[in-house]
């Protein structure tokens, strides 16, 4: 059964540094059945996809 990819554009309020930005990418990365994550520090986002519905802890 092939899995099907979905995006999911998580809004981030308070992430002011690269230090926030890291951490929020690395967190999210080692979350089970996370493919890809885009975190833009300018636009209080991070752009996800998942081969889930949404995935535990997000």
């Amino acid at each position: 059964m092939a899995s099907s990819l979905i995006t999911i554009d998580l809004k981030i309020e308070g992430m002011d540094c690269g230090h926030c930005f890291s951490t929020v990418e690395k967190a999210v990365h080692a979350l089970p059945g996370i493919e890809e994550v885009k975190v833009s520090l300018s636009d209080y986002n991070a752009i996800i996809v998942s081969i889930r519905r949404r995935p535990r802890g997000l």
